[in-house]
């Protein structure tokens, strides 16, 4: 019987200039991928209020650039555990389509409260993501995230503090607030 570690995404966001930033990474030795469009539909209850909980539950629609072929996935994330970044524990997982995962999540008396849409480019280096997102009625952000185990969170807090001077970015500029929240203001 193994006990399950728990998955973190140590996250910042900060508002920038994409295009300044995308040469940054490059320039370290990242490396892009496809542009994607993505759709995320949040879901709330009466019941069950998960922004009063902090926590979120969504339904992301994902497709690359030029391809009308879209794919599904299931994302819940737990509190913040902090009080500077947007780290959370995470789970998700592909789903065959929107009508279903909408079906299951309707049935647990969950429904869309709303919704965030966006053009992502993706730059990697080892483990750690930086996403040059345009937020449709927000501007320009980057998120710069590590997927690692608890024991992992201050190293990789450590790390993205390091590559974001090395992108001329603070700590301090860092937003906690999901799309959502703001586009919601």
């Amino acid at each position: 019987d193994r006990e399950r570690l728990q998955v973190l995404e140590v996250e910042v966001k900060i508002i920038t200039d994409i295009d300044i930033i995308s040469k940054k990474l490059l320039s370290l030795g990242f490396k892009k991928g496809k542009e994607i469009y993505e759709k995320d539909t949040y879901f709330n209850g009466k019941c069950t209020d998960l922004k009063k909980e902090d926590k979120a539950l969504r339904i992301r629609e994902y497709r690359e650039k030029g391809n009308e072929l879209g794919h599904f996935i299931l994302n819940y994330k737990g509190p913040k555990i902090d009080n500077s970044t947007m780290t959370r524990e995470e789970t998700e997982f592909e789903i065959p389509s929107y009508e279903d995962g909408e079906s299951v999540l309707n049935g647990l008396g969950l429904f869309p409260a709303g919704y965030v849409e966006k053009i992502r480019n993706t730059y990697v280096k080892e483990d750690i993501t930086c996403c040059l997102d345009r937020v449709t009625e927000l501007g320009e952000f980057v998120e710069v995230e590590i997927i690692t185990h608890e024991a992992g969170y201050e190293s990789a807090l450590s790390r993205i503090e390091g590559l974001l001077k090395m992108l001329g970015l603070d700590m301090q500029d860092t937003i906690r607030e999901s799309y959502l929240c703001m586009l919601q203001k």
